[in-house]
């Protein structure tokens, strides 16, 4: 509206035109201007007007532009600032006013009027706008009017193909519709189409801005982690007030496993944009990656503070807190978010808060937390639902009722499908079990299954069978390239070597191949490998403090029945490392506790053995 502009100069003026240095990071959001000319054949003028002044000031270094639709969409994307603008006709010349306003403080900061003749186009008064405002960060003025139409009225179009192949004809140095048009022809599948307009930006020498996002995009179409790397740092320098940018960054150096690097990186992302719920809930997560569990959670409770009502944030704070090993803080924060919505996340907060209550020593507070998480499963028709209970029983020490019921499955399920599932666990707790010609049958039935989790699963099962009867190392390494001979299966055969040493004893030989594993996997709250590597330093003679760090917070996705190598050995493995930093006490307990989760589960007999002595001490 019109009243807008009136309303803005007045305030202006009655500030005295008081200039201020701008402080921190500004989001600058910028609607398309207002076009009273009367005229609907400039409507485009409208959107070109903004699209431009968002590219002349990307770059800047303390503002990072925003192009909403309105005005009124500003809030929803955390604008500190807000630049609209209006377009006159006076006889053969275009004016354009443009205001500029402080959303935090309520108040105007500047008001630009410029105007040129109508033939000079959208790009020449951008420019010059841009500059007056101190948004200059590379010029616009020289995009032709013809590409600037073609380009914005793609946005509308339902064949924004054409028209933006029209925009770069018109002007093959104008590098936004290459990347709108790279993104649509990815999206399809047309590689040709994606290489060709790659090389055609390369040779119209596009702007360093787009030209290096472009170069994003080709290294991550093409998996280049190199060239994806080095564009990164590259847009870093160009776009520094880009909160996207830097979260990029740190995303690449989390799963790099690069945890400080991370979090620094995701501060400077919080700087550009402190408000964002999404990097508030990364940001604490990468601290607790790097063990700083209290800064974490101060970054939590912001992000709780600013979205009430939605049930991630306690879960998150809950995670952080069973990661810490506060299972009683862990499991109110769980039950805040269930109550919030017992659905969220396939209701993994029910299922979590079950796993709190246990570590807290609760066995039947536990069970009926469990049943409550179970009776939700049910309720949304979870066909894994007695998957799930099975993994309940077997992970807290009732391995004897957990095969009746996978048996159950296996004889009676409602499809082959899932009875080749519950064979697959069958045969990977037969193992643990140490029946392995049982783990062999139940391995064969289970590759009667079609999805690629029973596929991978009997793969895995069929492989550690033929394991256990492999004396050394280096045969199980030879029986592992065997049964996952493809490339891509790298990451299959690191990780059924692994389950195979350990299972054989070969903890030093584990060590390395765990070690090879983890540098690959980026981190996540549920990651098992940590407990894996702690278990065969120990076996190996050495302090596996370093691994111990953080408490694995159960996965409620789909059940993996390899946690055995984790649950309960992760309790022993803590309290032996209670034991060694002088917690008596403390480790007491956990031995207590450890032994009460082993339950009817076979082996661990020395793990057994050694609690028993330490929990009666």
């Amino acid at each position: 509206m019109r009243c807008k502009s009136v309303v803005a100069t007045l305030l202006l003026l009655i500030a005295g035109c008081r200039k201020e240095a701008r402080e921190g990071y500004q989001r600058l959001a910028i609607p398309q201007f207002e076009n009273l000319t009367g005229e609907k054949e400039l409507d485009w003028w409208g959107p070109a007007l903004a699209e431009l002044m968002a590219a002349a000031a990307t770059g800047t270094p303390r503002v990072h532009p925003l192009r909403v639709p309105t005005w009124w969409d500003a809030p929803a994307a955390r604008a500190t600032h807000i630049l609209h603008g209006s377009i006159w006709r006076a006889g053969s010349r275009f004016r354009v006013e443009a205001t500029l306003e402080n959303m935090r403080r309520g108040r105007v900061e500047k008001v630009t009027v410029v105007e040129e003749q109508a033939s000079a186009g959208p790009s020449v008064l951008a420019d010059r706008l841009a500059a007056e405002l101190g948004l200059h960060a590379r010029s616009v003025g020289n995009y032709k009017s013809e590409a600037v139409r073609a380009y914005v009225e793609a946005a509308s179009s339902r064949d924004p193909a054409s028209l933006l192949e029209k925009a770069i004809a018109a002007d093959p140095a104008f590098g936004l519709p290459y990347l709108q048009l790279v993104r649509l022809r990815a999206m399809q599948g047309d590689r040709v189409a994606v290489e060709a307009l790659l090389e055609r930006a390369r040779q119209a020498g596009v702007d360093a801005v787009e030209r290096i996002r472009l170069e994003l995009m080709e290294s991550g179409y093409r998996g280049d982690a190199e060239t994806y790397r080095r564009a990164l740092d590259a847009l870093a320098r160009l776009t520094p007030a880009d909160p996207e940018v830097w979260q990029a960054l740190a995303l690449r150096l989390l799963a790099a496993r690069d945890f400080a690097g991370a979090v620094r990186h995701l501060q400077e992302a919080l700087a550009r944009d402190p408000q964002n719920p999404f990097l508030l809930n990364e940001a604490g997560y990468a601290l607790a990656y790097a063990g700083d569990f209290g800064q974490a959670v101060k970054l939590l409770l912001r992000y709780r503070q600013l979205l009430p009502s939605d049930p991630n944030p306690p879960d998150s704070l809950g995670d952080i807190f069973f990661q810490m090993g506060n299972f009683a803080q862990a499991e109110s924060y769980y039950r805040e978010s269930a109550e919030k919505s017992s659905d969220f996340a396939a209701s993994g907060s029910l299922l979590k808060g079950a796993w709190a209550r246990w570590l807290r020593g609760d066995r039947q507070g536990a069970d009926e937390r469990a049943a409550d998480y179970f009776r939700q499963r049910e309720a949304a028709k979870d066909p894994l639902v007695e998957l799930r209970k099975a993994q309940w029983e077997y992970l807290t020490g009732r391995s004897r009722r957990a095969l009746e019921r996978l048996r159950q499955m296996v004889a009676v399920g409602p499809s082959v499908e899932l009875q080749a599932l519950a064979s697959g666990f069958l045969a990977a707790w037969s193992l643990e079990q140490g029946d392995r010609e049982q783990a062999r049958r139940y391995a064969e039935a289970a590759t009667r299954g079609a999805s690629p989790q029973a596929r991978e699963l009997a793969r895995m099962s069929l492989f550690l069978s033929d394991a256990a009867m492999s004396p050394s190392p280096q045969e199980l390494t030879r029986l592992a390239e065997q049964a996952f001979p493809r490339p891509e299966e790298t990451g299959l055969r690191e990780t059924a070597l692994a389950y195979a040493l350990l299972l054989g004893g070969h903890f030093r030989e584990a060590l390395s191949v765990l070690n090879s594993l983890i540098a690959k996997s980026p981190p996540s709250p549920s990651e098992t490998l940590p407990v894996m590597l702690a278990w065969a330093a120990l076996e190996s003679g050495r302090d596996p403090a370093r691994w111990l760090q953080r408490w694995p917070v159960p996965d409620s996705r789909l059940p993996n029945p390899f946690d055995f190598l984790c649950w309960p050995r992760v309790i022993y493995l803590q309290a032996v490392a209670r034991e060694t930093q002088g917690d008596a006490a403390q480790a007491r307990a956990l031995y207590g506790l450890f032994l009460g989760a082993l339950g009817d589960r076979p082996g661990h007999d020395r793990e057994r053995s050694r609690a028993a002595g330490k929990a009666g001490s």
